[in-house]
């Protein structure tokens, strides 16, 4: 992806050349979240604060986790990084299960970590749920069981994903209101905690307490126009496909992982597996992680509509979210 622009590096004026002022952290700690649909340009935001505030970028990106899966999730390149540091990126393997209480853990270390160096963390990316467990807290890993979770998934294939997605209403509909009939990690780990300890993985959330109690935090999702945002992520992927996402998809098949394996279950690889299966067009495969990506961005949005604290802010107005973190600051 060398090379490539963002039209909202300019509209933010990023640039690495200039010396920014830099803001005196208050004793009291605190950190920035910054939250925003996919292709929102919530990574070009974040990096216009780091350079502003002396801060560091912790992602908050489930799909960005894994090593090699780069173009396909939109990572942010050492180009568009500008020299502000990045943190947990690649932090796993793209063919181990990574949830959302190693992320809580990693992230809430990074964020003291930041601090204590005199830095302004900054919390960005578009998981609801990664960002929910780092403010809220997560119950800690139990009642995991890998047979049972075999078999839910062998259920799934033989019955189909919607009457999983079914069961899981009728146990938990709080939580699987949260969810879309095609979040199958998810469902699967919410039927996993409830036939294990008997109790809706909702209710562990309730009883769950933040792992930052002594951070104050500015909430902000970055918003956007809905037909500007959509025109911005048909073109997303298009550029994907310019960067070489067919060749990073041939790539890893070449170095061993599976199809199957949570690397691949982000937006888009599954349609590019298609394509260079045969089964579709080119330009079916990229109009399917098209749509998928907008319907994916519509469920962000309704996600963090029901998260408490949050302002919502235009992605044009920059000079308010700058102003909004040094009043903090002050």
């Amino acid at each position: 992806m060398k090379g490539r622009s963002s039209p909202l590096s300019r509209r933010w004026k990023v640039n690495p050349d200039r010396s920014p002022p830099r803001m005196k952290l208050s004793a009291s700690p605190f950190f920035v979240v910054l939250g925003g649909p996919t292709g929102v340009g919530k990574s070009s935001a974040a990096i216009e604060i780091a350079h502003r505030f002396d801060g560091e970028v912790i992602n908050a990106d489930s799909r960005q986790i894994y090593r090699g899966f780069d173009i396909g999730t939109g990572k942010v390149t050492p180009e568009e990084a500008k020299g502000i540091p990045h943190h947990l990126y690649d932090v796993a393997d793209g063919r181990e299960r990574f949830s959302a209480f190693r992320f809580l853990t990693l992230a809430a270390e990074k964020v003291r970590e930041i601090h204590a160096r005199g830095k302004l963390p900054l919390v960005v990316g578009g998981t609801g749920l990664y960002i929910r467990a780092l403010l809220h807290g997560l119950f800690e890993e139990t009642g995991t069981d890998p047979g049972l979770r075999a078999r839910l998934v062998q259920k799934a294939e033989e019955v189909g994903w919607g009457a999983l997605y079914a069961e899981l209403q009728g146990v938990d509909p709080s939580y699987a209101a949260t969810l879309s009939s095609n979040d199958r990690v998810r469902i699967i780990r919410a039927l996993e905690v409830f036939k294990t300890s008997g109790r809706p993985i909702s209710e562990h959330f309730r009883e769950t307490r933040p792992p930052l109690p002594e951070f104050r935090s500015l909430k902000i999702f970055l918003t956007q126009a809905r037909e500007e945002l959509y025109r911005r992520i048909d073109a997303r992927v298009e550029e994907m496909f310019r960067q070489g996402l067919e060749e990073e998809v041939r790539r890893l098949l070449q170095e061993g992982y599976d199809p199957s394996c949570p690397g691949f279950q982000s937006i888009g690889y599954r349609d590019v597996l298609e394509f260079l299966r045969g089964e579709t067009p080119k330009s079916v495969a990229l109009e399917n992680m098209q749509r998928l990506t907008r319907n994916y961005a519509k469920r962000q949005i309704v996600w963090f509509k029901k998260e408490k604290g949050f302002l919502h802010l235009p992605v044009s107005q920059g000079e308010t979210l700058l102003r909004l973190v040094q009043e903090e600051l002050s």
